[in-house]
């Protein structure tokens, strides 16, 4: 059967299971229970698994789903007013995982972690030093993806 047509039945199956469940929980948590980020999130994670075990080839449809993940990650975490300064470094590590899960090889990707963790203890120290000279340096980095 069609990869894709696979990834999309599974899609839209646990999605309509995660509406009937939604039903199940309390108001508030409903508000803050998004059945598509769950539908796609657990497709990934099944297919994931199942490449792993060598059952499903597609990496291309598990790189794209898992980069829509990170996104909505992203931008659940940069409504956070404490974390808009770090977008950058954030960005990379949600990129930096799924390859990484993907890919399989922590070798690989460990220079790259090593970048990511220098560039986060920069923008650490200078988020820290909340000078006045840094004032407008930190106001550039907050607003670069400002949603006007």
């Amino acid at each position: 059967m069609n990869p894709l047509l696979i990834i999309f039945i599974s899609i839209v199956s646990i999605f309509f299971l995660a509406l009937i469940f939604k039903q199940f929980l309390e108001k508030r948590k409903q508000e803050n229970f998004c059945t598509i980020c769950l539908a796609i999130s657990l497709t990934w994670l099944i297919f994931l698994i199942a490449s792993w075990l060598n059952i499903f080839s597609n990496k291309i449809i598990l790189a794209i789903l898992m980069g829509q993940s990170s996104l909505a990650i992203f931008y659940i975490l940069d409504k956070k007013p404490g974390l808009q300064f770090f977008k950058l470094p954030l960005l990379l590590v949600l990129i930096i995982i799924p390859y990484a899960l993907i890919s399989g090889d922590i070798k690989e990707v460990l220079p790259s972690a090593l970048l990511i963790a220098s560039l986060s203890i920069v923008f650490l120290f200078i988020f820290s030093i909340k000078s006045k000279a840094l004032g407008p340096f930190i106001k550039k980095v907050v607003e670069c993806c400002k949603r006007w």
